[in-house]
């Protein structure tokens, strides 16, 4: 009997994530594909391996069996490809990341133009999604995530910097309104805040000295998207917390102005690099994280 090494990495993503589409996300090939090399796999072995319905799939005891085996062959599989890859001298293939529309657009396009003049022979595939996405099923190789913990997961997650935060308005704004001295004025101003259904940064805190100065301020607007905060901003509508990065290109050409610069806010959240946990990495991955950490450490 000869079984193709690759029918069974194939059922082995099918019996992982529960699902022939989930598997084909993660395989990025079509669902179709998947289908039919476990169909296939199964009259080269010549028995059924899965049960299958509308709403799930389940292995048989002959498809466990099967599933244990091919496992560690899928495994070696990947081992082989990775020392394939690293023995080759350029990188190619598709790298997949995933980040913040705004952390993508302000800072992640320019780094990526970079990085791609030193690896010509890859692709790179990004989604910018502001939500926490699922690397495995989405098949991600590498998120770029704001936070000030990561929940527990099966997930890596590399420290790359912090983004600190700064208090800004357009000159406009502050020639109308009110004096501003000190972060317990801001009361009286219209703040522009980020927020949805279940969370509202309304609590501003900032530093001077020993000092902790914490203001909850009366939204003007709430809008659930940091670029949206800073047009707003732009346009004068009031004043804004923001981490650096998204307000730095507007402040430099002076559509922004600093607020109280003598007080310091509290950091943002952390910058990180967040992948599958997995024996090895390609060196596609493990080149973009080195980079970006480089990149972020210049900006």
């Amino acid at each position: 009997m000869k079984i193709e090494p690759q029918l069974l990495k194939f059922f082995s993503q099918v019996a992982q994530h529960g699902s022939f589409s989930r598997a084909a996300a993660y395989l990025n090939v079509d669902k179709s594909a998947v289908s039919r090399a476990v169909a296939k796999l199964e009259q080269q072995l010549g028995m059924r391996l899965l049960y299958r319905n509308t709403r799930a799939l389940r292995l048989t005891d002959a498809g466990e069996m099967v599933c244990f085996e091919a496992k560690k062959i899928a495994e070696s599989l990947d081992v082989l490809e990775h020392y394939a890859e690293t023995y080759n001298g350029e990188i190619t293939g598709v790298l997949r990341v995933s980040c913040s529309s705004g952390f993508g657009r302000a800072v992640l396009l320019p780094a990526i133009d970079v990085f791609l003049r030193s690896h010509p022979k890859l692709e790179v595939q990004l989604e910018f999604e502001d939500r926490f996405t699922d690397l495995v099923a989405e098949n991600i190789d590498v998120a770029l995530r704001h936070a000030h913990l990561l929940p527990d997961s099966t997930l890596v997650a590399r420290l790359l910097c912090e983004s600190p935060r700064v208090l800004a308005a357009a000159p406009a704004y502050l020639a109308r309104a009110k004096a501003l001295d000190s972060p317990v004025d801001l009361v009286a101003h219209a703040c522009l805040a980020y927020g949805k259904k279940t969370l509202r940064l309304d609590k501003w805190q900032f530093d001077i000295g020993s000092e902790h100065i914490e203001t909850l301020i009366r939204p003007h607007v709430t809008v659930n998207d940091a670029e949206a905060l800073v047009q707003l901003a732009v346009r004068g509508l009031g004043i804004v917390l923001l981490d650096r990065f998204l307000l730095e290109s507007d402040m430099a050409r002076g559509a922004l102005v600093e607020v109280l610069p003598q007080y310091r806010p509290s950091p943002g959240f952390s910058i990180y690099a967040v992948y599958p946990a997995r024996k090895w990495l390609p060196r596609k991955t493990t080149a973009f994280i080195e980079f970006v950490d480089k990149y972020l450490g210049k900006v």
